[in-house]
């Protein structure tokens, strides 16, 4: 297997002609649309089988080729090579963001029907990530962060699409350790399971610490103060998506979290801060809250509930005050059931203000049980034994 054959799919469209639209990779019927590009259409049943046959193939290919070129890149390292390819880092990340959105889209249905596509979609991006892990591990330019995060407008939480939030957090969500997929209370992110499986069972459990060679302390310490200037960037990005109600990339955006705190818990603080900022500003001027407002702080409070499912998110949000935060919002929620101390059965409450905040209510509760949990958070030095 030859890197030609890597920059033939990568670059399909200087390979391949005009007509092409890139590496279209089918999924199930449960992709969700705002995921999945335009611009593959089959007439029938059978088109749509040989399509998906066909991309099933090239994915097939991808593995070996990508395995081979990650080989390359660390001989070049050992050989003293200073790597300056521009063209192959655009072309990896262009790969990963046409594969890791499909990847997300059929994460929820992970059926017998798609399960292998979505474990060989959940290598192909793995192995990228291998791949792309060289240039800050080595310090190769041009930079891999600057390259994801600086290259665009300055406000790039605005200019990031779905696809492109996808394809941003699946990789940044990739650079870490596993969370420890059975340390989730509820809610386990079908993608983290999917991360676990993928590897192991495309190409053997044999080889998964080389694919996963960035994440060995030596190497790992050079990644985390490469990323580190840019957290705050992170964290922007980490708000703007926390409003969203797409449930894929906020799954995402919680993996990334947990697995931040993980390794790092001032790293972790630094993103969620805005995040709690943000909620502290809005709970504290309830009243002159607008409708949209309302329902934005309430997409915060479930996503906090979310990072609550797991121990490290637990620890994270504890040390951040979080009982502070939820206690704002339920006196808010108080005042809503009474006025001028006199209970709601004396109809002195508006209906609509009522009703705008009891929609806190189930995240706020579900939170204090969550923290009230008789299941301690470990220490940070008992997490990293029980991740290994």
């Amino acid at each position: 297997m030859s890197i030609g054959l890597l920059g033939y799919l990568i670059f399909p469209q200087s390979a391949r002609g005009a007509g092409s639209a890139g590496v279209h990779l089918l999924v199930g019927p449960c992709c969700a649309d705002y995921l999945v590009d335009e611009g593959v259409e089959c007439n029938s049943t059978s088109d749509l089988l040989m399509e998906r046959s066909r991309e099933q193939s090239v994915i097939h290919l991808l593995i070996p080729s990508l395995m081979l070129l990650i080989l390359l890149l660390q001989k070049l390292q050992e050989a003293g090579e200073q790597h300056r390819n521009t063209k192959l880092l655009n072309g990896l990340l262009r790969l990963h963001r046409e594969v890791s959105p499909k990847l997300a889209a059929c994460s929820d249905d992970f059926s017998s029907v798609y399960s292998g596509s979505a474990l060989d979609m959940g290598t192909v991006c793995n192995l990228v990530v291998s791949a792309v892990a060289c240039w800050p591990v080595y310090g190769w330019t041009p930079s891999l962060f600057q390259c994801l995060l600086e290259s665009g407008p300055s406000n790039v939480s605005i200019a990031l699409g779905p696809k492109e939030a996808c394809g941003l957090l699946c990789l940044l969500g990739d650079l870490f350790p596993d969370e420890g997929i059975w340390l989730w209370k509820n809610g386990r992110p079908s993608l983290s399971v999917i991360r676990t499986l993928c590897v192991g069972t495309s190409i053997g459990l044999h080889r998964e610490r080389d694919i996963n060679w960035y994440m060995q302390p030596p190497h790992f310490e050079k990644l985390l103060s490469r990323l580190s200037p840019l957290l705050d960037k992170i964290a922007q990005i980490s708000l703007h998506f926390t409003f969203s109600a797409l449930v894929v990339v906020k799954d995402l955006l919680r993996v990334l979290i947990v697995r931040v705190a993980c390794q790092k818990l001032e790293y972790a603080s630094v993103l969620v801060r805005p995040v709690l900022s943000w909620l502290d500003d809005h709970v504290s001027e309830s009243i002159s809250l607008s409708d949209m407002d309302v329902f934005k702080v309430q997409r915060l409070l479930f996503f906090l509930a979310s990072l609550l499912e797991h121990p490290c998110g637990k620890m994270l949000l504890l040390n951040e005050g979080i009982v502070g935060f939820l206690g704002k919002a339920l006196g808010q929620i108080a005042d809503a059931f009474t006025a001028d101390d006199k209970l709601i059965t004396e109809s002195k409450v508006p209906e609509k203000s009522l009703l705008r905040f009891t929609t806190w209510c189930w995240p706020v509760f579900k939170s204090f049980e969550l923290i009230c949990d008789d299941g301690t958070p470990l220490s940070t030095s008992k997490m990293h034994e029980k991740l290994l």
